[in-house]
């Protein structure tokens, strides 16, 4: 029989997402919230999730061993097994299918077999089988973790796994048959946190029980994989009664969402101490998947050493420093298996401190920054050497791994090597009437005899370029909000960060002035996926409440550099909808070249008027909190957002009410 064919990854989401659309079953958009609105926050890359399962049962009465296990993403229940007669069934489009799979992973911590068994029927999964920090796969100890890492922006959003006990003839830990939901009501997904409580213990049915830890058809113990009597009752389930473990006193089960690692690259032309000194011209970086796992030619790996130039552009780079043909080819995808998302690529064009584009002179450096994850954990980047007629330098041909076996980013500096791309006969470096410098046109020499880009064997890379790469880290900073008015309060309000979105602008403010004030607003932002601070305890104030003249709310909170923005809001007490706050799209906490801000960031606030009630002069008027009759009393506005910056003396500046300051506090 011949095996399935494995479509390209993206193209199957293109082809299941447009006929959920046509069939009426998904909306036209990355998220919804409960109103049926967009969620401002929420997009397709906020569904990556890091689970992480440790082992923490030698503090309890049965302390054990876990096998390897298996993850999978379905909507169907009964992805990995249905509680029941039928331990060996998976459901896929709601009908029963006899497979095998679940014996092999509840007696024998085998996962594989269950592995195969989805692989063949299209979903979504894979093996957790290597504890942290380890070189190789093996069982989970105690005092160990395993990790595994969940992509569901565009697969379903419901998560199973299971893993044996080892100590165990069938016993195994796994999540209910529906899975766990990863989007939540809202759209947007699940919180980080603990969902050990989700998970139960199972036995297979498979084969007959003995004391935990002293079986001789245990695994640990026995002859030979499903060596023990079978079990008088054959049905999947639960595990109760007398004797049984209680599940967190054997495991700890987190989840969290994973965010892209940011990096800052900087190319380095160093030939200044060569026998020949070049410039280097603007070059193209992609960060991408493991190209061994790609199903198609033109995946964003820039060439195949030993083979002919791919036909993406690769030729006008190298012979004449052009790197948009191949910028262009990766933005569109090309015949692409992965598409690389935004972020991820681009074009570095602009020495730093120049004034405009250009190439790169001995001692010069290019930056630029860039988003990776462990799903795409490869980069590969090239640039033209200029003098000579094809030859550039670019980082191996399968790329350079970003992140270590641990999913750590790597940092310092990486390989790069002087490749010929086989499109243009050569020339002495640096007098060749056809190299870029010198000559006529474009791509006016004589062709190459060989045609396969390779290695420059005779030139050291190190001695005309270097290339280097940091990741930006999570840091912690400090928030301090000030009264500066003398005459007014200030509202309780929200801080939080995000990314490239605009989670308070807009009817988004409008949560913060009605009944349910800061409080209702971040509930509403946290369905999102945010985590939001709710500033109403004055420092050095054990009572929570309104922001007198002189006091100053203040909070800690980790950013991560993939989502840098900081916003914040709250209103004046004495109006009626009138806040205070950064800009739509918050304030960076990082700059281009990686660093962290820190000071007085007043300047940029602004005061808004939200447009709930009908703006009043100050402190007058039955609308305001402290004199209208009940929340939201007020009339209506018939604008929805006005900036009232110094508007008819009615409200004074920004800045002559609130102060901000951030400080980055130390990273740990």
């Amino acid at each position: 029989m011949q095996p399935p064919i494995r479509w390209p990854r993206v193209l199957l989401q293109i082809l299941v997402i447009a006929a959920l659309v046509a069939a009426g079953g998904l909306p036209t958009g990355s998220a919804h919230a409960a109103n049926g609105g967009p969620a401002p926050c929420v997009d397709d890359d906020a569904f990556r999730f890091i689970v992480t399962i440790a082992n923490i049962s030698d503090n309890s009465d049965t302390p054990t061993a876990f096998a390897p296990g298996l993850w999978a993403l379905a909507d169907n229940p009964g992805v990995l097994f249905v509680p029941g007669p039928h331990p060996g069934l998976l459901y896929w489009n709601a009908d029963p299918i006899k497979t095998p799979g679940l014996e092999n992973l509840a007696e024998d911590g085998d996962p594989s077999v269950l592995a195969d068994t989805l692989a063949r029927h299209w979903v979504e999964h894979g093996v957790f089988d290597r504890p942290t920090g380890a070189g190789s796969p093996g069982l989970l100890l105690p005092g160990g973790r395993y990790a595994f890492a969940v992509d569901a922006r565009y697969w379903p959003r419901k998560l199973s796994f299971a893993f044996m006990i080892a100590e165990s003839n069938d016993w195994f830990v796994a999540t209910d048959a529906d899975g766990i939901a990863l989007e939540n009501a809202w759209g947007g997904p699940i919180a980080s946190g603990d969902i050990t409580h989700q998970l139960r213990l199972w036995d297979a049915g498979t084969e007959e029980d003995e004391p935990l830890g002293e079986g001789r058809f245990q695994a640990p113990r026995q002859s030979a994989p499903g060596a023990g009597p079978l079990d008088a009752d054959n049905t999947v389930r639960m595990v109760g009664g007398q004797g049984a473990p209680d599940i967190a006193d054997l495991v700890q089960v987190e989840i969290r969402r994973e965010y892209p690692v940011v990096f800052d690259a900087t190319v380095r032309n160093v030939s200044g101490a060569s026998g020949t000194a070049t410039e280097f011209s603007p070059g193209v970086y992609v960060a991408h998947t493991d190209p061994a796992t790609t199903y198609m030619e033109g995946h964003p790996q820039l060439f195949k050493a030993g083979r002919a130039n791919l036909g993406n552009g690769l030729e006008a780079l190298a012979e004449d420093g052009n790197p948009g043909p191949v910028h262009g080819y990766i933005s569109t995808g090309g015949w692409m298996s992965d598409i690389p998302v935004d972020g991820s690529y681009g074009i570095f064009d602009m020495p730093v401190n120049s004034s405009g584009p250009g190439s790169l002179r001995p001692g010069e450096e290019f930056h630029f920054t860039f988003e990776a994850t462990p799903y795409a954990p490869y980069l590969s980047l090239a640039t033209m050497l200029v003098q000579s007629n094809d030859w550039f330098a670019a980082t191996p041909s399968t790329g350079v791994a970003l992140f270590d076996a641990d999913r750590n980013p790597v940092s310092g500096t990486i390989p790069v090597h002087i490749f010929d791309a086989g499109t243009e006969a050569d020339e002495p470096l640096g007098v060749g009437v056809h190299q870029a410098p010198r000559q006529e046109r474009p791509n006016s020499g004589p062709a190459d005899d060989d045609n396969t880009v390779r290695r420059v064997p005779e030139l050291d890379a190190a001695d005309f370029i270097t290339v280097t790469v940091v990741p930006r880290m999570p840091r912690k900073f400090k928030v301090e909000v000030s009264n500066v008015s003398g005459f007014q309060a200030v509202a309780p309000g929200i801080v939080l960060t995000h990314g490239a979105c605009e989670p308070l602008s807009g009817a988004g403010l409008a949560g913060l002035t009605g009944e349910s004030g800061a409080a209702g607003m971040a509930a509403e932002l946290a369905r999102q996926g945010l985590t939001v601070h709710v500033l109403d305890t004055p420092a050095d104030s054990g009572n929570p409440g309104p922001l007198l003249p002189g006091a100053t709310y203040e909070t800690t909170l980790q950013a991560v550099p993939a989502a840098p923005n900081l916003s914040l809001a709250f209103m004046l007490s004495d109006s009626n909808n009138v806040v205070v706050g950064t800009p739509a799209g918050g304030i960076p906490l990082w700059d281009r070249r990686g660093n962290v801000v820190s000071g007085d960031m007043t300047a940029v606030l602004s005061l808004l008027e939200v447009g709930t009630d009908p703006t009043t002069p100050r402190g007058q008027g039955n609308d305001h909190p402290p004199t209208r009759t009940g929340p939201e009393s007020g009339q209506g506005d018939a604008d929805a957002e006005v900036p009232v910056d110094g508007a008819s003396g009615q409200h004074r500046i920004a800045s002559n009410v609130v102060s901000v300051v951030v400080t980055p506090l130390d990273s740990e």
